[in-house]
């Protein structure tokens, strides 16, 4: 998937990011089952569901065991999440009008979690889990305008392009990454599974958001999209390097540090564009997005070192 959509948030791509919205889980001694969220959240790439078209995005995780009960079992799952909006202003018009976020500046956003057994075939299997839960959410920070200037290493890109600048890592992003999280029981949980989140943003989505004030700012002539969920992006554990012009990138090898990726090729979809599929695109369907039917990739995925940020414990 990487030489045509996920990329470094460095890159420009709509593909956004977030920020801590709710408690990301118990503490103490909780045992992590599965764990795809790096220690270096700074800057992951993630994947919009306004810009790509998307109502559900998930990955399948292999958890270090299986559930200990074959009744209800509680568990913890995180799922890492992007922001690119600021309160007011607009990260994607070359910083005008500025992007600016208060301190402390939220939105609330429900977001639903699905938890389904990986079926035979590598099938979306049963469904044993959906909670959905709204989570107060931080705007990524204002633009800085002194230390920013032709950030991002872009060819030929804008001289700023919004971005607010990282003091823990001395860079300029434009994303902002946070875990969310859920608690739940779950009954039947295999060990091997598909975790998933689905929200609704203006286009997309179970329930389309539909047209409201945000989506058509004004700065002068120009409108543009000022929606928070518009710019709400799932989490990638993802690594790129350049490997041609413009923006053509390669994944690295990454891996989970708990558990394994049962599907490392592919992830779980339900998109309205085909190009985000690798041999099985069903538009409307929530299914996994296949491996190429033919020529020198045959029978491999589109999706290899990109799978979605997630960890499953128990508390």
């Amino acid at each position: 998937m990487s030489p045509r959509s996920l990329k470094r948030t460095g890159t420009l791509t709509l593909l956004a990011c977030c920020v801590l919205a709710a408690t990301t889980g118990t503490a103490g001694a909780a045992k992590v089952l599965y764990r795809n969220i790096p220690k270096k959240t700074d800057a992951l790439p993630a994947l919009g569901f306004e810009c790509c078209q998307v109502a559900q995005f998930g990955g399948a995780v292999q958890m270090t065991e299986a559930p200990v009960k074959k009744s209800k079992d509680t568990f913890t799952i995180v799922v890492g999440m992007d922001e690119y909006n600021c309160e007011k202003g607009s990260w994607y018009t070359n910083g005008k009008p500025e992007c600016t976020t208060a301190p402390g500046a939220t939105f609330k956003m429900p977001v639903t979690l699905r938890v389904n057994n990986l079926g035979p075939g590598n099938a979306v299997g049963e469904l044993v889990a959906q909670e959905t839960k709204e989570f107060t959410m931080p705007y990524r920070p204002s633009q800085n305008n002194e230390k920013c200037q032709g950030a991002h290493g872009v060819p030929n890109g804008p001289e700023n392009y919004g971005a607010w600048y990282d003091k823990r890592h001395h860079e300029c992003v434009i994303d902002n990454f946070f875990p969310i999280s859920w608690t739940l029981p779950i009954a039947n949980l295999k060990q091997s599974a598909i975790i998933s989140v689905a929200y609704n943003t203006t286009t997309y989505g179970a329930e389309p958001q539909g047209t409201k004030p945000c989506t058509e700012e004004k700065n002068g002539t120009e409108t543009y999209d000022n929606c928070p969920y518009d710019s709400l992006n799932v989490g990638v554990n993802a690594i790129y390097k350049k490997i041609g012009p413009g923006e053509e990138f390669e994944a690295l090898p990454t891996a989970p540090s708990k558990g394994t990726d049962p599907l490392p090729e592919e992830v779980f979809l339900n998109s309205q564009s085909s190009v985000y599929y690798c041999n099985n695109a069903a538009p409307g369907h929530f299914a996994a997005t296949g491996t190429y039917a033919s020529g020198e990739k045959a029978g491999k995925g589109c999706w290899l070192y990109e799978q979605p940020a997630i960890e499953v414990k128990r508390p």
